[in-house]
């Protein structure tokens, strides 16, 4: 999806937007109001961190994603 959120086009961007209700003690709490998060374009939240495994086999050619 990043890649679709980053164009020199910016008619053509795609922002992510999910709206979830709150959720306490493995119950969904519906009497209160949802919340809603967006990825912003260029936005570092799109970044996952790397296994360790990848980082250690391929002998730090590999780095660690900044998020």
């Amino acid at each position: 999806m990043r890649r679709f959120n980053n164009n020199e086009d910016p008619s053509d961007d795609v922002v992510m937007t999910r709206t979830f209700y709150p959720i306490g003690s493995s119950v969904i709490e519906g009497s209160q109001a949802p919340i809603t998060y967006q990825l912003d374009k260029k936005s570092r939240k799109f970044a996952r961190p790397l296994p360790n495994t990848d980082i250690n086999t391929t002998e730090g050619v590999l780095e660690q994603n900044t998020y």
